[in-house]
């Protein structure tokens, strides 16, 4: 699976409670060399919590950086910890259409908060399925 710096929203985040994305991908600068890209999450710890915690996934999309009006792509259904165990991809989608300059992974962590868990997120034009 190729993965491209400029089309990576983060490499090994810890996410402990709801969050952004460490990086945000700038669509114009990354250019549009690809038909259709894969947005790709794979755990690089295993999720852990003291309690029954659970993470839901998103790929928003804005024409600010800032992310003031964000427009949500694609959301994962809530995903139990144990589910999130290292080199898992717990998203793997293909994104056909709908992205605006600035795009970012959301991680919404419910029953919270995790006590362990890192993430790297970004898209590809090929993923191993």
């Amino acid at each position: 699976m190729y993965q491209d710096k400029l089309l990576t929203f983060g490499t090994n985040q810890v996410v402990e409670s709801s969050a952004a994305s460490t990086d945000v991908v700038n669509a114009v600068v990354a250019g549009d060399a690809y038909d259709q890209l894969w947005f790709v999450v794979q755990m690089s710890e295993a999720a852990a919590a003291s309690g029954s915690a659970t993470v839901a996934i998103s790929l928003q999309t804005a024409t600010d950086e800032a992310f003031s009006s964000p427009v949500t792509l694609f959301t994962t259904p809530a995903i139990a910890k144990a589910s999130l165990t290292i080199n898992s991809m717990p998203v793997k989608v293909r994104v056909t259409k709908g992205l605006l300059q600035y795009v970012r992974a959301y991680y919404t962590v419910a029953s919270g908060p995790l006590t362990k868990g890192k993430f790297t997120a970004f898209l590809t034009p090929d993923v191993m399925i």
